[in-house]
């Protein structure tokens, strides 16, 4: 089986990818966005996710993709770490690299701090 490398440091925009909302260019609704939100700064946008009807409120597929990409660094970096475990322990992955799987599965899921 070969080994798995990992992407360079400067992969992906770091921070704490979280769901933002933010005016339309053209009328008073929102549109939802996942960033990086910096201290007195503009947020930085990562992706834009479209709905059905654009309504984040009313529409649950709109919210699962939203939370998805939001939880994408996490669900890397748990990967990361149960792939290099696994290559460099024979095999065996340790319970703490299980258990931050899990806490990126959750929060790609929406069960943040909820059982797996």
């Amino acid at each position: 089986m070969s080994k798995t490398t990992t992407p360079s440091a400067g992969a992906h925009t770091h921070g704490d990818w979280t769901i933002l909302f933010g005016p339309t260019d053209d009328n008073d609704e929102y549109e939802v966005y996942v960033g990086v939100e910096y201290p007195n700064h503009c947020p930085k946008h990562v992706a834009r996710v479209y709905g059905h009807g654009g309504d984040y409120h009313n529409d649950p597929e709109m919210q699962a993709n939203a939370r998805l990409i939001s939880a994408a660094p996490d669900l890397a970096a748990a990967l990361e770490s149960v792939v290099g475990e696994h290559d460099s322990q024979d095999g065996h992955v340790s319970l703490t690299a299980i258990d931050l799987a899990r806490a990126a599965l959750n929060r790609a899921y929406g069960k943040e701090g909820g059982e797996g």
